[in-house]
């Protein structure tokens, strides 16, 4: 397939991680980008550093009945 994944990380700057993958030229357009079955009662994990992030994030899961 191809590609490289790598992480940039220093003390006290944090990390970043870098993903690059080649891929083919699809074929067909995909027309359908819904989900076959509902996506609910599915267990979720968030994590954000920022409180706020989380918690709009939790109130939108709930919204669509998943467990955060």
């Amino acid at each position: 397939m191809g590609g490289r994944i790598w992480v940039e990380s220093g003390p006290g700057k944090g990390s970043r991680f870098y993903i690059e993958v080649q891929l083919d030229k699809a074929l067909e357009p995909i027309l359908d980008q819904h989900a076959s079955e509902p996506l609910t009662d599915i267990p979720v994990l968030v994590v954000d550093d920022n409180r706020a992030n989380r918690e709009i994030l939790m109130s939108q899961l709930a919204g669509w009945k998943n467990a955060s």
